[in-house]
């Protein structure tokens, strides 16, 4: 057989060719939807068709890959390459029609010419990337002894062994696949709005670690030390940049879509872990304004702590994995305390039951024994160390503050929600209880009869993944029980997508009942962050001003910047959006303070607290003057803990004030909604210092004894000064 060549003509004429009907069906569905609806929905809806046509001719007519077997991996190729060409296209277009053919035409006509060399080109690579990578069509020249015009082969694996490495090289790369594609998703739509309190809370810690304090013995905290330690890193390497911590934020939820892709691949099929893959991507848009929480690292390393357990549980020498599942526990509590300590029960509670419903083998005891010691060793190399270099430094009792004493005594008092009825859109809460639990009635259906000597080895690992990420899910879900919402019980929901898709691939191959309890599980699945989504994703949609895929719009000059949107941002970040009352107060008093000087965030009255804007102190590029510089109801409102307010704003010399009247109260149905009576720092505030600016409900007080100081100009985006 004569070798292929780089080129095949006859694919490459049928590749134009499909490549022109999918023009036509892009425009054709732009005019239908057009008549009925906005050009803005004609032209997405003209992109799909596009894209649906582009796809599916490509792989039956240009490149003739008939199978459907591989349909998936393919078009997540295809997705990759088709991308890739779009990026082309716009470069080479846009570099030729501005800098190179203007030298020859006039302006019009060296855009148009640049439009289509930029085509052109996109033709040829997309070509290429499709013969090479997506169906891979081409097929290189055999090397021949020298002297014969025979192929010398390398002498072949056994077949085994070739289709389990191509598989999980396959594997892999659909993974990293899946993993790219919800990074880009994620970080076009990716809200600018910075989370004043939230997000706020991670930034400005995240400051303080940078300058050397030491969570808990320094500053107030609910949080580990690994997300403060890792954001002040990447600020650290990044000059500062926002944008670069934001992305590494997105970067953590495409990991767990691919880690999910990874995991289900093998169990359930690709539709349905593609399918799984869509609602976690869902419910990450929905809850993208909830940026750097700490539970997303939190999920990667879950997901891959209760995957290593399976194989842990299932083999009996398996101690290795056991140990590595401990050190991803020990680390996850570094980033929050309580996870960690919710995994580990997690996952050595299923490793018991597992291994006594193998009890048949012997020594249960025994080898559940090794796996406690194997697996708490991990977590103690990990977790220990960073247990006593805190030691070293800081006394326990802060600690025993911040996540014993005040969680216990006031957490569920001042920031516990009811649960939500099943029929509201909050409902969706209830899907990770409801699959975990479905899951378990799964594995002990397996199960029965117990002990049974001898079990498919598939089924005793549909068993094990069942029983070890529904027990992470009721565990995890414990950890939002108090403040019952969506973003809390997030951590829950990924493991119970796992379950859900295993659930699914068992039962619609059984009876009409298990079918439909398969379908039901399905519309669970991808129904409520479809719903939750829809709203989310509409926002950005009709306010594209706040997703990143406008800025980036702007910057390419596609289109002009809202004329509002420049007193919305500060001088640390252009990508960051403040509500403009905050940012023209934190210009004003960015342009008057000194690098080293410390600041205070506060609100117009403090016996009643529900947030604080804490991401000002970001924006100012100033760190706090005070141990307690991040508000919660029950704690700053408390007479012992204003006093100690006063006495750091004293000892800290703090001139500039930022008081906010803005954050409004919700009125939640818990103890933030009661004032303490406890007004000791607002006499403080109001004796010792004076409003000198105000935007809105948002002032600028400066020490009374102080003189404001002269700047050379007043910038119309800065807080209004008061006479």
């Amino acid at each position: 057989m004569a070798p292929r060549q780089a080129i095949d003509i006859r694919e490459f004429v049928r590749f134009v060719g499909t490549g022109v009907t999918a023009t036509i069906g892009n425009l054709a569905a732009v005019w239908i939807v057009a008549r009925h609806g906005s050009f803005g929905l004609a032209l997405l809806a003209g992109s799909i068709a596009g894209f649906i046509l582009s796809f599916v001719l490509s792989k039956l007519v240009a490149f003739r890959a008939r199978s459907w077997d591989r349909a998936w991996a393919e078009a997540l190729r295809f997705t990759l390459v088709h991308g890739a060409g779009a990026v082309v296209y716009w470069v080479v277009g846009f570099a030729v029609g501005r800098y190179v053919l203007p030298h020859l035409l006039d302006r019009p006509l060296s855009e148009l010419g640049g439009a289509f060399v930029g085509a052109g080109v996109m033709t040829a690579t997309s070509y290429f990337g499709h013969r090479f990578f997506t169906y891979r069509t081409y097929a290189p020249r055999s090397r021949a002894q020298p002297g014969t015009t025979a192929p010398v082969s390398a002498s072949p694996a056994p077949s085994g062994e070739r289709s389990a490495s191509a598989r999980h090289s396959e594997d892999a790369t659909s993974a990293a696949l899946v993993g790219l594609l919800a990074f880009v998703g994620l970080g076009l739509l990716m809200p600018r709005g910075v989370g004043l309190f939230d997000e706020g809370i991670i930034l400005s810690d995240a400051m303080r670690v940078a300058a050397g304090e030491v969570v808990h013995r320094d500053f107030y905290s609910s949080y580990g030390p690994a997300q403060y330690t890792i954001v002040a890193a990447v600020l650290g390497l990044t000059d500062g940049s926002f944008l670069a911590v934001r992305l590494y934020d997105v970067a953590c939820k495409a990991v767990v879509c691919a880690l999910l892709f990874s995991i289900l691949r093998g169990l359930a099929g690709g539709p349905l872990a593609l399918l799984a893959i869509a609602a976690a991507w869902l419910w990450f848009a929905a809850l993208a304004v909830f940026p750097l929480y700490p539970i997303y690292p939190c999920m990667i390393l879950g997901l891959v702590a209760t995957w290593l357990m399976v194989g842990g549980s299932l083999r009996p020498g398996g101690l290795r994995v056991c140990a590595a599942a401990g050190a991803c526990a020990g680390a996850a509590a570094l980033f929050r305390y309580e996870v960690g300590f919710f995994l580990l029960v997690a996952n050595l509670l299923g490793a018991g039951v597992l291994i006594g419903l193998d009890a048949a083998r012997g020594g249960a005891a025994r080898r559940y024994a090794g796996v406690v010691v194997a697996y708490g060793l991990g977590t103690s190399l990990v977790f220990l160390p960073a247990a006593a270099a805190y030691l070293l430094v800081a006394p326990v009792g802060s600690f025993w503050h911040d996540i014993v004493e005040f969680s216990t005594k006031y957490y569920a008092e001042m920031r516990g929600l009811p649960f939500p009825r099943p029929w509201e859109p909050k409902g969706g809460v209830y899907f990770a209880p409801l699959i975990a639990g479905l899951g378990l009635v799964e594995a002990g259906r397996i199960s029965w009869p117990a002990r049974r000597p001898r079990r498919d080895e598939a089924e005793a690992r549909a068993r094990a993944v069942l029983v070890l990420f529904s027990l992470c899910t009721l565990l995890f879900f414990l950890k939002g029980i108090v403040r019952v919402s969506a973003i809390h019980v997030l951590l829950a929901t990924i493991p119970a997508l796992v379950v859900a898709a295993i659930l699914a691939r068992r039962w619609l191959g059984g009876s009409r009942l298990p079918q439909a309890g398969a379908i039901l599980v399905l519309l669970l699945t991808i129904g409520p962050p479809a719903v939750f989504a829809a709203s989310k994703l509409r926002d950005a949609f009709t306010s594209p001003d706040n997703v990143l895929a406008s800025l980036i719009a702007e910057r390419a000059g596609l289109r002009s910047a809202p004329g509002e949107a420049a007193c919305r941002t500060t001088s640390r970040s252009t990508v960051a959006l403040y509500p403009p009352d905050h940012a023209r107060a934190a210009n004003y008093v960015a342009r008057r303070t000194r690098p080293d000087e410390r600041i205070f965030v506060a609100l117009d009255r403090h016996d009643m607290i529900f947030t604080n804007p804490v991401a000002l102190y970001f924006a100012v590029e100033r760190l706090p003057g005070t141990h307690w510089h991040q508000f919660d109801p029950g704690l700053q409102t408390r007479a012992d803990t204003q006093a100690a307010i006063v006495a750091d704003l004293q000892d800290n010399r703090v001139r500039w004030v930022i008081r906010d009247g803005s954050m409004e109260n919700p009125n939640e149905p818990n103890g933030s909604s009661r004032s303490s009576g406890v007004t000791l720092l607002d006499e403080f505030l109001d004796a010792s210092y004076r409003p000198v600016a105000s935007s809105g409900r948002v002032a600028v007080w400066l020490l009374k004894s102080e003189a404001v100081s002269s700047v050379d100009h007043q910038s119309p985006c800065e807080a209004t000064a008061i006479d």
